[in-house]
C-alpha cells in the first residue's frame, strides 16, 4: 500500500515538473488563439534566423518559414502563402482582429515548410503598427495564410508568430527561433509578374536603407566638411523626396501656381535692367502733349493776321 502511494506521489510530482516543458509558448501570452497551428520563424537575406529588427525595415523580414506543412488542399505548384499582421485586442476574438498584409503572395517549393519570400517593395511592420497600434502589451501577431487556384483563401488554421514592439524595435516572443531557412525556395508573385520593376534595395526612408548608413570620411577632409556634405546630401534627398511627393499628390495645384507666376512675371515691370521706368514714360507722354498744344496755339496765332491781310 505504501509502495503504491509512493509511486502515485512520484507520478504527480513528475507531472508537475514536466508540465512546463510541454506547455506551448502561446499559453504565456495575454491572449489565446485556438486557430494557431504551428509556428513561424524569420530569416534575413543571408538565410540566417533572426529574432528582432526595426519596425521601419523594408521588408519586415526577408523570409518567413512555417514549422508545419501546408494544408493538403493548398499544396500545388500554384499554391501560395502570404504574411499578415494583427494587433491583438483584449476580450476580442482573434477572428475579429483587423489584418494588414505585409507581403505579396509567394510561391513555395517545399510544402513541408512553406515559405514567404518578401521583396523591397513590401511593407515595413511600422505601416501596421501606425494604422493598428498594438495596445495589448505591444504585441503583434504574424500569420501565414494560404491560397491556391480554385480554392477559397484559407483563413484558419494558420502558423503564427508573435512579436513585441517597443519603440522602433520588434522582438520575437513566440515563434520558431531556429527555422530552417534553407528548407526550400520561395519567390514573390510580384517578382514573377514584374521582374524588371522590382526595387533592388530598400527605399531611402527605410530604417535599413543603405542611404542612412554613416559615410566613411574622405582621407584629408575635415570632420566638419564631411559632416556638412552629409547634411547637404540629406537635405537634397529630402527636398527631392518632398518635391516628388508634392508633384505626384497635387500636380494641378503646382502647375497652376507656376503658370500664374509666369503670367505675373511677363506683365509686371522689371526692377532691374535697361527698360524705361513707367513713371518716366508717363511724364514724357504728358510733356509731349503739352508741347504739342503750345505749338498748335502759336501756329494758330500766326495764321490769323495773314488771313486778315488777304
Amino acid at each position: 500500500m505504501n509502495g503504491a502511494r509512493l509511486v502515485l506521489t512520484a507520478a504527480v510530482v513528475a507531472a508537475f515538473v514536466a508540465a512546463p516543458a510541454t506547455v506551448s509558448a502561446d499559453t504565456q501570452l495575454p491572449f489565446n488563439d485556438p486557430n494557431v497551428s504551428g509556428q513561424i520563424g524569420f530569416c534575413d537575406k543571408a538565410n540566417h534566423p533572426i529574432t528582432s529588427g526595426n519596425v521601419g525595415d523594408v521588408p519586415f523580414v526577408w523570409k518567413a518559414v512555417s514549422s508545419v506543412a501546408a494544408p493538403k488542399a493548398y499544396v500545388s505548384k500554384e499554391g501560395k502563402a502570404t504574411l499578415y499582421a494583427y494587433s491583438p485586442i483584449k476580450n476580442v476574438s482573434p477572428g475579429q482582429w483587423s489584418p494588414y498584409q505585409l507581403t505579396s503572395s509567394a510561391y513555395y517549393s517545399n510544402p513541408e515548410h512553406p515559405m514567404v519570400q518578401a521583396t523591397f517593395a513590401d511593407s515595413p511592420l511600422e505601416y501596421h503598427t501606425t494604422g493598428f497600434p498594438p495596445t495589448l502589451d505591444g504585441l503583434v501577431q504574424i500569420r501565414m495564410l494560404f491560397s491556391a487556384p480554385n480554392r477559397v483563401p484559407l483563413t484558419s488554421p494558420y502558423p503564427a508568430a508573435v512579436v513585441k514592439v517597443s519603440g522602433d524595435q520588434w522582438t520575437l516572443v513566440s515563434g520558431d527561433r531556429t527555422p530552417d531557412c534553407g528548407a526550400g525556395k520561395s519567390v514573390s508573385v510580384a517578382t514573377v509578374r514584374m521582374p524588371n520593376q522590382q526595387p533592388t534595395a530598400p527605399p531611402t526612408w527605410a530604417a535599413n536603407s543603405p542611404a542612412k548608413a554613416t559615410p566613411t570620411p574622405v582621407p584629408g577632409s575635415t570632420p566638419a566638411a564631411s559632416g556638412q556634405a552629409t547634411a547637404n546630401s540629406a537635405a537634397t534627398s529630402t527636398d527631392e523626396a518632398v518635391a516628388g511627393s508634392n508633384s505626384s499628390a497635387a500636380p494641378s495645384e503646382g502647375d497652376s501656381t507656376d503658370s500664374a507666376a509666369g503670367e505675373i512675371g511677363s506683365s509686371a515691370p522689371r526692377e532691374s535692367g535697361g527698360g524705361v521706368s513707367p513713371m518716366l514714360a508717363v511724364l514724357l507722354v504728358a510733356l509731349g502733349i503739352v508741347v504739342a498744344g503750345v505749338v498748335g496755339i502759336l501756329v494758330g496765332r500766326r495764321s490769323k493776321p495773314e488771313a486778315g491781310q488777304k
